[in-house]
């Protein structure tokens, strides 16, 4: 009797699964005609999964134990959160509130008054021009489109390709466009996401908003893109060939993130208009001039073959006057043994390799390191910094640290923060 019932409930269990696949399978396809194919996964998650569910808990009401529906839910809940940050990470310009309004209109809307042109703005009514952007289609007012952008405002067509911008960059300026909402609005805002500013800049740019783009440099140009956030910065921003002045800018705000960008692979690979830009700033953090010079040091060493010849450049970047004393006379008697052609061990002196090898190729040094040794005009200091975790840095500025740094030790800390920083630098693909 009892493998009676169970067979039974088996069979109903089968069949509500079989209804639930067939329910939700039908309202997929529904949606599917409808909307574009970007934006169906989505519309079905939204609008019909949590409905079709509910269908599926009544169903199976008295159907099975506690124990078994807990269960279910359990999984059911786990396949939607992945289902959605699959979504995410696929889709990540489109949402519930996107989804709502990326419509399109059988016509434009006419406005008789400034009540219509607000509530088109909101709803985004009367949308008929197609924008495709990558793997997204945006339905647009073309009255807006052409009141904003240089781009469009010389064309009347009904849809578009613009390849080279990035679905969540164009969803940004269209929604600036539709709302004129401030950058700045909310410290939470999307726009205070360093990819998503660049690419609203980029797309801002290609379609000639001038406006967008001037609110875009002055956003940028303020206190809340500095360190990581220009780090950031820096790194999406050299996706694009037409934005050096704004890499340029957050190279001079990395400040106390200086160690970590010279231990990242984005650092070995900037090219050396950069590096001197980063090199030459007051405002790096530092503990001591030697992790500049090492920094220089170790941009050249990648690829010494085509960088040698840049090893002047770079030295200049270099306060030779702030060294600690030890090191700087190590610098002195390198250079003065190859002056001279005498072996260094004449002086009891030994030489870091790195630094030996370098010295060697650069004579033009021993001016700068002799001058800097007499100690007769100090340069401008660093910003000073001390990581508690670094295990060569001193916690007293005063007197200047005399540090006994290796380039060894100096690569190994800075590789190391590099490392855990990877994800914050690792230049993302466009999306």
């Amino acid at each position: 009797m009892e493998v009676t019932e169970l067979k039974a409930q088996s069979e109903e269990t089968q069949s509500h699964a079989s209804f639930e696949e067939t329910s939700q399978e039908e309202k997929y396809h529904e949606v599917e005609e409808e909307t574009p194919f970007d934006q169906r996964d989505w519309h079905a998650i939204v609008h019909n999964q949590q409905d079709a569910e509910r269908e599926i808990d009544e169903q199976m009401l008295g159907y099975e134990t506690d124990l078994e529906y807990l269960t279910r839910v359990d999984e059911r809940d786990k396949r939607r959160q992945q289902l959605r940050e699959t979504l995410v990470e696929e889709m990540p310009w489109s949402d519930a509130r996107f989804l709502t309004i990326n419509v399109r209109s059988a016509r434009p809307l006419e406005c008789s008054s400034d009540e219509d042109w607000t509530r088109m703005l909101q709803g985004n009514l009367g949308a008929t021009v197609r924008v495709k952007v990558g793997p997204a289609t945006f339905w647009c007012i073309g009255a807006l489109l052409n009141r904003h952008s240089g781009f469009f405002r010389p064309q009347s067509r009904e849809e578009y390709s613009l390849p080279e911008l990035t679905p969540i960059g164009f969803r940004a300026a269209y929604a600036w466009m539709r709302l004129q909402e401030p950058l700045n609005c909310s410290v939470q805002s999307e726009h205070s996401e360093p990819n998503q500013i660049v690419d609203l800049l980029f797309t801002a740019q290609h379609l000639d908003i001038r406006d967008l783009e001037m609110l875009c440099n002055r956003y940028l140009c303020s206190s809340h893109f500095t360190e990581r956030r220009a780090l950031q910065v820096y790194v999406r921003a050299k996706h694009y060939g037409n934005m050096g002045s704004i890499c340029q800018l957050m190279l001079k705000r990395v400040g106390k993130y200086y160690l970590t960008m010279v231990g990242s692979q984005e650092y070995t690979e900037m090219p050396l208009e950069d590096i001197c830009t980063l090199l030459e700033q007051d405002s790096i953090g530092v503990n001591t001039e030697l992790e500049v010079f090492y920094g220089a040091l170790r941009w050249m060493c990648i690829d010494p073959e085509e960088r040698l010849s840049d090893l002047p450049r770079l030295m200049e970047c270099v306060r030779f006057t702030r060294m600690p004393r030890p090191k700087l006379l190590e610098m002195w008697f390198c250079l003065f043994s190859a002056r001279w052609g005498l072996p260094l061990e004449w002086f009891q002196v030994r030489g870091d390799p790195i630094i030996l090898r370098a010295f060697a190729y650069c004579p033009g040094l021993w001016e700068r390191v002799n001058k800097a040794a007499c100690r007769l005009q100090m340069e401008t200091p660093r910003e000073w910094i001390c990581d508690e975790n670094c295990p060569y840095h001193v916690h007293n500025r005063t007197p200047p640290p005399q540090v006994d740094l290796s380039s060894k030790q100096f690569l190994s800390f800075a590789i190391s923060l590099g490392a855990e920083d990877r994800d914050l630098l690792r230049s993302t693909e466009k999306t």
